[in-house]
């Protein structure tokens, strides 16, 4: 299973590279400042939290044990980051004309946040908790 999660983050870190190189050099073109600020922390959470999985899983081999744990931290990770970082990636077009109904997201970005602070939790709980 721990392989599963090795696959979608190597995937998911080439998806935050390219949003990250579609901010810099596409959207600067389009974006305000502020809205480019915006899309740029999108990125740095989606980066930051997809190599947290990826180093979960990685280090997840001496923690067969608590596999069940693990697998729970990084699906409420996974979960996290995408309401957390695809709302704020959507929230940067909200000022867009006919693009206003985005805001709905707004209440969506601290959920993933939460998300992503719990599943951090569940994670250093199952390294603390012994065999």
């Amino acid at each position: 299973m721990m392989r599963r999660w090795v696959i979608a983050s190597c995937f998911l870190l080439s998806i935050a590279v390219m949003l990250g190189a579609l901010g810099a050099h596409l959207l600067k073109k389009i974006l305000d400042p502020e809205r480019l600020a915006i899309w740029h922390t999108a990125v740095e959470y989606h980066f930051y939290s997809t190599l947290g999985l990826l180093l979960l899983a990685l280090g997840s081999a001496q923690m067969s044990h608590r596999e069940k744990l693990l697998n729970r931290a990084m699906q409420c990770l996974l979960a996290g980051m995408l309401m957390f970082s695809g709302s704020i990636y959507l929230l940067a077009f909200c000022k867009f004309p006919g693009w206003e109904f985005l805001s709905f997201l707004g209440p969506i970005t601290p959920l993933g946040g939460v998300l992503m602070i719990v599943g951090w939790m569940i994670a250093g709980l199952s390294f603390v908790r012994k065999k």
